[in-house]
């Protein structure tokens, strides 16, 4: 595990600090991207963590050496799984609250501003983004059926949490974990277009993963 540890102190004001909890497996390009936007939004106040299946399409340390953002890089020698991968960034993540967060989106200090302010125990936010056109298209569109980024507290996320490591699915991990909160916790649901998904091409077994929890 590598680590950059920052201060989250500015002034005389203590900051609450935001854990970035992701993970990823041969995205280079996108979590290039995403590094790039989220050291643009920071102000002292963010941790990005990454967990990395043993990626091979590029140098993912170099580029989180050369960001200004605090960070935690984890690199496991084990198959892919979405689940295992938050829930490994989550139990390294420093800050008080954590977002969970894909390796392909775009986000704002606008956005970190808002998520913090919504944020608090008992209340988790559940963002919806905007997503960039599939090639060949102009069409934007809001991501309303994907339940994946989303930010608690740290105790509430131990309450609801952990991701089912037992389903290896895309979108079924995160409409398990929005069942398990409604009713029980305050959900703040919005759609942010300053918060945006970057478009990349699903192979089957993309498809495969998405619909498997669904059958």
């Amino acid at each position: 595990m590598a680590s950059r540890r920052g201060g989250a102190e500015i002034g005389r004001c203590t900051v609450i600090k935001l854990s970035i909890a992701t993970c990823v497996k041969n995205r280079f390009e996108h979590f290039k991207q995403m590094v790039r936007f989220i050291d643009e939004a920071d102000q002292g106040d963010l941790e990005l963590v990454v967990t990395d299946f043993i990626s091979d399409d590029g140098d993912y340390a170099a580029v989180l050496q050369e960001a200004s953002v605090e960070t935690v890089y984890l690199r496991v020698p084990i198959p892919f799984l979405q689940s295992r991968g938050l829930n490994t960034s989550f139990h390294v993540a420093s800050g008080p609250v954590v977002f969970f967060c894909d390796c392909d989106i775009l986000l704002s200090r606008e956005f970190i501003d808002r998520l913090l302010s919504v944020v608090k125990p008992g209340v988790a936010y559940f963002p919806i983004c905007w997503a960039s056109p599939s090639s060949g298209s102009t069409k934007w569109y809001w991501r309303t059926g994907a339940y994946g980024l989303c930010a608690f507290t740290k105790p509430d996320f131990l309450r609801f949490g952990p991701w089912n490591e037992k389903a290896a699915t895309w979108g079924y991990i995160d409409n398990q974990l929005l069942a398990k909160c409604k009713g029980s916790i305050k959900i703040v649901r919005e759609k942010v277009p300053d918060l945006v998904h970057m478009w990349h091409p699903h192979t089957k077994t993309d498809v495969n993963w998405y619909y498997g929890g669904l059958r």
